[in-house]
């Protein structure tokens, strides 16, 4: 009777394919957070102080890219962009970052993203707080809210936008900043940023103007 012969494959090739597999998928996951980190970062509306426009629960998308590319080291002081494509526009809806909450580095998000992404968004090792508002003043100009009504340079804003307004109360400057508001000028660089649920928001009347540095993106809304 002839020998049979069985030959086994190292298991050092199952361990060679596990590991290329595994360096397959944390490649992805990186490349997936550099597209959300860099270009277009998908997200949900959390609150409803962007009604009408947007409900809380709402699936939007901020094009990273609206107003030019940002890298990390390589950003300049004044824009905090690295190549600058232009700026916001009034009446543009802006991510912007939460002046009261503290910012990641972009490379400790980059490398946060395949943690959160393989458990399922249950642990993010760099949270970023961030909120959507509209872009309602530019920069240098003269802003000021009278009965709730908002004036750019003394001239009442013409809001192409639907806008909402719940609460017939004119709270006082002494009270609120959020009807009355005196007259004051947008320092340079900065925008004055509001929400379209005017009687719930928290925005510039609270935080104030924000430089270009905290606006993350262009919020692409219907």
């Amino acid at each position: 009777m002839g020998t049979e012969f069985y030959v086994r494959k190292p298991r050092r090739d199952m361990f060679a394919l596990i590991r290329r597999a595994v360096i397959g998928v944390s490649m992805g996951f990186l490349a997936a957070g550099g597209l959300s980190e860099f270009v277009i970062q998908p997200s949900r509306a959390v609150s409803d102080t962007m009604r009408p426009a947007l409900k809380k629960g709402d699936m939007v998308f901020t094009l990273k890219l609206a107003y030019g590319i940002r890298l990390p080291f390589i950003q300049s002081r004044e824009t905090g962009l690295t190549i600058p494509f232009g700026k916001p526009k009034t009446g543009d809806v802006v991510l912007v970052n939460d002046p009261q909450k503290p910012v990641p580095h972009a490379l400790v998000r980059l490398l946060a993203f395949p943690v959160y992404a393989f458990t399922f968004g249950r642990v993010d090792l760099a949270p970023k707080h961030a909120v959507i508002k509209r872009v309602v003043a530019l920069p240098t100009d003269k802003v000021s809210i009278r009965f709730k009504r908002v004036y750019v340079n003394d001239v009442l804003l013409k809001e192409t936008w639907p806008t909402l307004t719940t609460d017939a109360r004119i709270l006082p400057a002494s009270v609120s900043q959020r009807d009355e508001i005196a007259a004051f000028v947008v320092p340079y660089g900065h925008y004055y940023l509001l929400g379209d649920n005017r009687d719930y928001s928290y925005d510039s009347r609270d935080f104030g103007p924000q430089p270009l540095s905290a606006i993350e993106g262009k919020v692409l809304v219907k």
